[in-house]
Protein backbone atom coordinates (compact mmCIF):
# COMPACT_ATOMS: atom_id res chain seq x y z
CA UNK A 1 0.00 0.00 0.00
CA UNK A 2 1.79 3.26 -1.45
CA UNK A 3 1.84 5.70 2.17
CA UNK A 4 1.14 9.34 0.91
CA UNK A 5 1.98 12.10 3.33
CA UNK A 6 -0.57 15.46 2.86
CA UNK A 7 1.40 18.05 4.24
CA UNK A 8 0.43 21.34 5.35
CA UNK A 9 2.61 24.65 7.09
CA UNK A 10 1.51 26.01 10.25
CA UNK A 11 2.05 28.74 12.26
CA UNK A 12 3.94 31.06 9.15
CA UNK A 13 5.23 27.94 7.96
CA UNK A 14 7.44 27.12 10.71
CA UNK A 15 5.91 23.81 11.22
CA UNK A 16 4.55 20.93 9.06
CA UNK A 17 1.83 18.84 9.50
CA UNK A 18 1.80 15.50 8.33
CA UNK A 19 -1.72 13.75 7.72
CA UNK A 20 -2.66 9.94 6.57
CA UNK A 21 -5.84 8.25 5.91
CA UNK A 22 -6.48 4.99 4.43
CA UNK A 23 -8.86 2.43 4.22
CA UNK A 24 -8.06 -1.15 7.05
CA UNK A 25 -9.91 -4.23 5.46
CA UNK A 26 -9.92 -5.28 9.43
CA UNK A 27 -11.81 -2.56 10.99
CA UNK A 28 -13.87 -1.81 7.12
CA UNK A 29 -13.61 1.69 7.78
CA UNK A 30 -10.75 3.99 7.42
CA UNK A 31 -8.17 5.26 10.12
CA UNK A 32 -6.35 8.33 9.53
CA UNK A 33 -3.56 10.22 11.93
CA UNK A 34 -1.17 12.92 12.01
CA UNK A 35 1.93 14.60 13.31
CA UNK A 36 4.04 17.80 13.16
CA UNK A 37 7.22 18.51 13.46
CA UNK A 38 9.59 21.58 12.21
CA UNK A 39 10.85 19.26 8.66
CA UNK A 40 8.61 17.43 6.76
CA UNK A 41 10.83 14.46 7.86
CA UNK A 42 10.45 15.06 11.13
CA UNK A 43 6.64 15.27 10.59
CA UNK A 44 5.90 11.93 8.75
CA UNK A 45 7.61 10.29 11.08
CA UNK A 46 5.46 11.81 14.20
CA UNK A 47 2.50 10.57 11.54
CA UNK A 48 3.96 7.21 11.22
CA UNK A 49 4.55 6.68 15.10
CA UNK A 50 0.44 8.02 15.27
CA UNK A 51 -0.31 5.87 12.89
CA UNK A 52 1.10 2.99 14.62
CA UNK A 53 -0.23 4.24 18.03
CA UNK A 54 -3.81 3.94 16.89
CA UNK A 55 -3.92 0.35 15.12
CA UNK A 56 -2.15 -1.26 18.29
CA UNK A 57 -4.84 0.10 20.05
CA UNK A 58 -7.25 -1.06 17.93
CA UNK A 59 -6.27 -4.43 17.44
CA UNK A 60 -5.14 -4.32 14.39
CA UNK A 61 -1.30 -4.30 14.94
CA UNK A 62 0.63 -6.60 17.72
CA UNK A 63 2.97 -5.60 19.83
CA UNK A 64 6.66 -5.63 18.77
CA UNK A 65 8.19 -9.13 20.45
CA UNK A 66 11.43 -9.10 18.84
CA UNK A 67 14.68 -6.71 19.79
CA UNK A 68 17.04 -5.50 16.97
CA UNK A 69 20.76 -6.56 17.72
CA UNK A 70 22.85 -3.31 17.14
CA UNK A 71 26.76 -3.17 16.59
CA UNK A 72 28.89 -0.48 17.94
CA UNK A 73 29.09 1.96 14.87
CA UNK A 74 25.37 1.80 15.05
CA UNK A 75 25.36 2.34 18.57
CA UNK A 76 27.61 5.59 17.92
CA UNK A 77 25.89 6.58 15.27
CA UNK A 78 22.30 6.89 17.54
CA UNK A 79 24.05 9.46 19.73
CA UNK A 80 22.43 12.93 19.48
CA UNK A 81 24.44 15.01 16.94
CA UNK A 82 24.77 18.80 17.15
CA UNK A 83 22.31 19.23 14.25
CA UNK A 84 19.68 17.19 16.41
CA UNK A 85 19.77 19.33 18.89
CA UNK A 86 19.32 22.64 16.85
CA UNK A 87 16.46 21.24 15.67
CA UNK A 88 15.26 20.09 18.99
CA UNK A 89 15.46 23.23 20.35
CA UNK A 90 14.30 24.64 17.25
CA UNK A 91 11.11 22.78 17.26
CA UNK A 92 10.67 24.02 21.12
CA UNK A 93 10.94 27.60 20.23
CA UNK A 94 8.09 27.47 17.32
CA UNK A 95 6.04 25.50 19.32
CA UNK A 96 5.52 28.16 22.27
CA UNK A 97 8.49 26.68 24.28
CA UNK A 98 6.07 24.13 25.72
CA UNK A 99 8.02 21.07 27.10
CA UNK A 100 7.12 17.66 28.74
CA UNK A 101 8.38 19.47 32.35
CA UNK A 102 5.79 22.13 32.07
CA UNK A 103 2.67 21.35 29.39
CA UNK A 104 1.14 18.86 32.18
CA UNK A 105 0.36 20.93 35.03
CA UNK A 106 -0.46 23.84 32.41
CA UNK A 107 -3.19 21.37 30.79
CA UNK A 108 -4.16 20.39 34.21
CA UNK A 109 -5.19 24.48 34.86
CA UNK A 110 -6.30 25.07 31.49
CA UNK A 111 -8.77 22.01 31.74
CA UNK A 112 -9.75 23.48 35.06
CA UNK A 113 -10.40 27.25 34.17
CA UNK A 114 -12.71 25.80 31.65
CA UNK A 115 -14.78 23.03 33.43
CA UNK A 116 -13.23 20.55 30.88
CA UNK A 117 -13.86 16.71 32.64
CA UNK A 118 -11.34 14.16 31.18
CA UNK A 119 -9.20 11.41 32.41
CA UNK A 120 -5.95 9.46 31.45
CA UNK A 121 -6.90 6.52 29.90
CA UNK A 122 -4.10 3.78 30.22
CA UNK A 123 -2.92 0.99 28.03
CA UNK A 124 -0.20 -1.65 29.02
CA UNK A 125 2.15 -2.39 26.58
CA UNK A 126 3.94 -5.59 27.70
CA UNK A 127 6.94 -6.46 24.70
CA UNK A 128 9.23 -9.72 25.78
CA UNK A 129 12.02 -7.75 28.07
CA UNK A 130 10.09 -4.63 29.44
CA UNK A 131 6.51 -3.09 30.29
CA UNK A 132 5.49 -0.16 28.94
CA UNK A 133 2.15 2.16 29.22
CA UNK A 134 0.18 4.44 26.80
CA UNK A 135 -1.74 7.56 27.99
CA UNK A 136 -4.43 8.50 26.16
CA UNK A 137 -6.89 11.89 26.30
CA UNK A 138 -9.70 13.21 24.44
CA UNK A 139 -11.15 16.69 25.36
CA UNK A 140 -14.47 18.55 23.83
CA UNK A 141 -14.26 22.12 23.30
CA UNK A 142 -17.06 24.60 22.13
CA UNK A 143 -19.71 22.60 23.52
CA UNK A 144 -19.00 19.63 20.75
CA UNK A 145 -17.56 21.19 18.13
CA UNK A 146 -13.95 19.84 18.46
CA UNK A 147 -12.59 17.13 19.35
CA UNK A 148 -8.67 16.99 20.19
CA UNK A 149 -7.44 13.73 20.99
CA UNK A 150 -3.49 12.85 22.29
CA UNK A 151 -1.49 9.93 23.35
CA UNK A 152 1.93 9.41 24.76
CA UNK A 153 3.98 6.24 25.57
CA UNK A 154 6.52 5.98 28.82
CA UNK A 155 7.99 3.55 31.10
CA UNK A 156 5.54 4.66 33.55
CA UNK A 157 2.03 6.02 33.63
CA UNK A 158 3.85 9.37 35.23
CA UNK A 159 5.90 9.72 31.90
CA UNK A 160 3.31 8.58 29.53
CA UNK A 161 0.81 11.17 31.63
CA UNK A 162 3.42 13.64 30.62
CA UNK A 163 4.55 12.89 27.14
CA UNK A 164 0.15 12.39 26.12
CA UNK A 165 -0.24 16.27 28.34
CA UNK A 166 2.43 18.00 25.70
CA UNK A 167 0.80 15.98 22.48
CA UNK A 168 -2.56 17.90 23.82
CA UNK A 169 -0.69 21.34 24.69
CA UNK A 170 0.52 21.36 21.28
CA UNK A 171 -2.47 20.89 19.00
CA UNK A 172 -4.10 23.27 21.24
CA UNK A 173 -1.09 26.17 20.95
CA UNK A 174 -1.63 25.00 16.83
CA UNK A 175 -5.04 25.93 16.58
CA UNK A 176 -4.52 29.16 18.90
CA UNK A 177 -6.40 28.23 21.76
CA UNK A 178 -3.59 28.54 24.01
CA UNK A 179 -0.51 31.18 24.06
CA UNK A 180 2.99 30.14 23.87
CA UNK A 181 4.58 29.46 27.45
CA UNK A 182 5.89 32.57 29.04
CA UNK A 183 6.90 31.72 32.75
CA UNK A 184 10.30 32.62 33.26
CA UNK A 185 13.23 29.99 34.01
CA UNK A 186 14.76 30.42 37.39
CA UNK A 187 18.65 30.97 36.83
CA UNK A 188 20.09 29.96 40.32
CA UNK A 189 21.90 33.04 42.11
CA UNK A 190 25.52 33.04 42.05
CA UNK A 191 27.01 33.33 45.54
CA UNK A 192 29.36 36.13 46.23
CA UNK A 193 32.37 35.83 47.85
CA UNK A 194 33.53 37.31 50.67
CA UNK A 195 37.07 39.44 50.73
CA UNK A 196 39.43 37.94 52.50
CA UNK A 197 41.14 39.83 54.90
CA UNK A 198 44.17 41.76 54.50
CA UNK A 199 45.88 42.03 58.05
CA UNK A 200 47.80 38.86 58.57
CA UNK A 201 47.86 39.98 62.05
CA UNK A 202 43.75 39.52 62.50
CA UNK A 203 42.18 36.63 64.32
CA UNK A 204 40.26 34.83 62.40
CA UNK A 205 38.41 31.64 63.65
CA UNK A 206 37.91 28.62 61.41
CA UNK A 207 36.89 25.45 62.87
CA UNK A 208 37.26 27.09 66.47
CA UNK A 209 41.25 27.12 66.17
CA UNK A 210 42.61 30.28 65.97
CA UNK A 211 45.58 30.79 63.34
CA UNK A 212 49.39 30.05 64.42
CA UNK A 213 50.88 33.87 63.80
CA UNK A 214 55.01 33.14 62.62
CA UNK A 215 57.30 35.63 63.13
CA UNK A 216 59.24 36.87 60.02
CA UNK A 217 62.70 36.16 61.05
CA UNK A 218 65.44 35.37 58.61
CA UNK A 219 67.59 32.81 60.16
Amino acid sequence: MPLDYKYACVRHCSLFRAEIKFFVDQLKYSVSASGTGCTKRAASKDCAESMVQKLYRLGVLKACTTKQKKNGVEKLNEQPTIEEFEIIDLEAAVRGHWTIENAKASLHNFMKMNQILANYQYTVVKPVETISYTAEMEIVLNEGKHYICAHGSGPNKVSASKSCALSMVHQLYDMGIIGAYTNPIKKKKKKSLSPQPTDEFKTVTIFSREPIIVNKKIL
